[in-house]
């Protein structure tokens, strides 16, 4: 019986439990389950109501539902209202019963996701409507798939169903083209390795389903009803068969040898092994990222893929636009996604020479790259005062654009300035110095093609040649903010945030390596959203100009 409609009391189920009436005696949240034998059920049912009554409990005999595997009538005396059918139930949003219940049912929650997810593209925020998907539209499934195998028919088809209608979500929101498979499946990759975290739920369910029994079997064996019963009984049961067969896709999907799959199925048994779903997804989509990466067929698809990962490089898609800073307009968020995907870029695709005189490419590289115009300086600007506000937050006092001659050193060049300095925590003076580039750019390709941040590491060194022996000779230290225009940050930047991070929580009564995470991230998004904010009008603004004042350049990031 699943009994709804109350709140329910720890030591009222102890009671219903200990009345020798009840088999099985657990609830979540508002309902209740009780499993009986049929001659006990209504009896079961009854010292439900008494002992709920002592705590002033009334039981809706609307809402309580019944499910017998065999035909019913063998269940006596029960209340009018309570029906009792042998198709099937629902616990916990899971159902439970004949194929035909089961795909019915999940027919029915399957449209309640696809009725969510088809809302989205309607509203006029993209960067909110993106986030819902990813956050509340995907997650939605992810819980069928960890309880029910795809073996199923009925969960493979509908699972399909939320894949598909998840990316025809997507590509509504931002207005995108189809997308090849190239495309496609980056777009199923988590942020963290260069896709949007559009999941594959397909894929990934095998691994869903085996990972919730590894963390579960073992409390369901010290189960009452199933404490008593040896291994080799418990193996042999339905369920069981079906995670050896999830575990046996797993391995398949897997050959290599992989740490999380060694031991027996039967191990589960003995001990819990929780997360694993998510070491298993990152296995699979690290290999799948790499093998994108391989099969690039051009030099500029290697190098995008590869400055789409690293510190930072996913900020703005995880951003919330609950502030100026992290706000992006829908003509960014498309500008940044299809830069992201390798897809034209819209200011782009009207155009076709840059004031330079150049040709203009319609993934915007040579915009990106161009040394005409003000633009790259208005992106630089703002990166500048993001930096110096993240320090400003940090409980430190910035400075912008003061002179390496008045901070008591020896300038390499006269007149040479630092984006930003401070006096950190220990009293150093740490002198910042922002540099953007292009990875995609034909001078850049090449070398960021051949490893993840190369770009980065020539910039940082360039920065390093013309502020750090000043700087280091004075006693001061020198940072190069370094980052790529697809998003990722040099590993200098990320020591930076971490430290200004520490220094912010050291006030704070708690040592709390979540709050420095998540203070860390939330940095990270206000540089990511930035860095988007300006590529997107450096694009608009330069195609916009683009035809006119002809003039000589050289590409300079």
């Amino acid at each position: 019986f699943q009994v709804g409609g109350c709140s329910v009391e720890a030591h009222a189920l102890q009671h219903l439990a200990a009345s020798g009436h009840t088999e099985l005696t657990t609830s979540y949240l508002d309902d209740i389950f009780i499993g009986a034998a049929a001659d006990k059920a209504a009896i079961a049912l009854v010292t439900a109501e008494q002992q709920l009554a002592k705590i002033n409990l009334t039981q809706n005999h609307n809402k309580v539902h019944g499910y017998a595997r065999d035909p019913p009538g063998g269940v006596r005396d029960l209340p009018p209202a309570v029906q009792v059918t042998n198709e099937g139930i629902t616990v916990l949003g899971v159902p439970l019963g004949t194929d035909e219940y089961v795909e019915s049912a999940l027919d029915e929650r399957c449209k309640k996701v696809e009725e969510f997810i088809n809302k989205l593209p309607k509203l006029p925020d993209e960067q909110s409507a993106l986030l819902l998907l990813r956050m509340c539209g995907v997650p939605r499934w992810v819980y069928v798939i960890r309880q029910l195998t795809t073996a199923h028919p009925a969960v493979a088809t509908t699972t399909q169903r939320i894949d598909t209608c998840t990316q025809q979500a997507f590509c509504s929101i931002l207005r995108l083209p189809d997308l090849t498979d190239s495309q496609l499946d980056q777009l199923r990759l988590p942020l963290s390795l260069g896709g949007c975290g559009i999941t594959d739920l397909t894929q990934i369910a095998p691994i869903a389903f085996y990972s919730s029994a590894a963390a579960t079997l073992h409390s369901l064996k010290a189960r009452q009803l199933l404490s008593d019963l040896p291994d080799s009984t418990l193996t042999q049961q339905p369920y069981f068969l079906q995670v050896m067969r999830a575990r046996q896709t797993v391995e398949r999907m897997l050959p290599d040898s992989n740490p999380h799959l060694t031991g027996s199925v039967e191990n589960l048994l003995l001990a819990a092994q929780p997360g694993l779903q998510a070491a298993l997804t990152h296995t699979l989509h690290k290999r799948s990222y790499e093998q994108q990466v391989d099969q690039a067929v051009t030099l500029r698809d290697r190098a995008r893929l590869r400055a789409c990962v690293g510190p930072g490089a996913a900020g703005f898609l995880a951003a919330i636009p609950s502030t100026p800073a992290t706000r992006l307009s829908n003509q960014t968020m498309q500008n940044a996604v299809r830069s992201r995907l390798g897809l034209p870029v819209g200011p782009c695709q009207a155009v076709s020479t840059c004031k330079c005189g150049r040709p203009i490419d319609m993934y915007g590289d040579h915009l990106l790259a161009c040394n005409c115009g003000e633009e790259r300086h208005d992106r630089h600007s703002a990166l500048k005062f993001c930096l110096a506000n993240i320090v400003r937050q940090a409980g430190l006092t910035p400075h912008i654009e003061r002179q390496v001659a008045h901070l008591d050193a020896t300038p390499t060049h006269p007149g040479d300035k630092l984006d930003v300095d401070f006096v950190g925590p220990d009293g150093t003076l740490i002198g910042v110095d922002v540099t953007i580039v292009h990875p995609c750019a034909q001078s850049h390709a090449d070398a960021a093609a051949r490893r993840n941040g190369a770009t980065l590491h020539a910039m940082e060194g360039t920065k390093k040649r013309k502020y750090e022996k000043a700087l280091t000779e004075a006693g001061h230290r020198f940072v190069p903010a370094a980052g790529e225009t697809l998003g990722r940050w040099s590993g200098t930047v990320a020591r930076l945030l971490h430290d200004l991070a520490r220094h912010k929580l050291d006030a704070a009564p708690t040592d709390n390596a979540f709050l420095l995470t998540r203070l860390v991230d939330r940095w990270w998004k206000m540089l990511s959203c930035t860095l988007q904010k300006y590529n997107s009008l450096l694009l608009i603004s330069r195609a916009a100009a683009a035809d006119r004042d002809t003039g000589g350049c050289e590409e300079h990031e």
